[in-house]
């Protein structure tokens, strides 16, 4: 379930624990606050990277030493 407000959107899956929020705080970047409340704040094209980023993981397959990822 996604809950949209004004800035912020929270991601809740349905688990136990808290909620990951996604807020926009301006100036071209977002405030990424995970489940046990830890807070990173990353340019909003670092956080667009993250989708192509995770579908990599999930293909399983490895980058060749130095290898670069082009994402995005």
């Amino acid at each position: 379930m996604i809950q949209v407000n004004e800035n912020s959107i929270k991601l809740c899956c349905g688990g136990s624990g808290g909620c990951p929020i996604i807020e926009d705080i301006g100036g071209g970047k977002v405030k990424i606050t995970d489940d046990d409340g830890n807070v990173i704040t990353v340019k909003k094209d670092e956080a667009n990277m993250i989708t192509p980023a995770l579908e990599h993981l999930d293909s399983n397959t490895p980058a060749a030493p130095g290898e670069e990822l082009l994402l995005g």
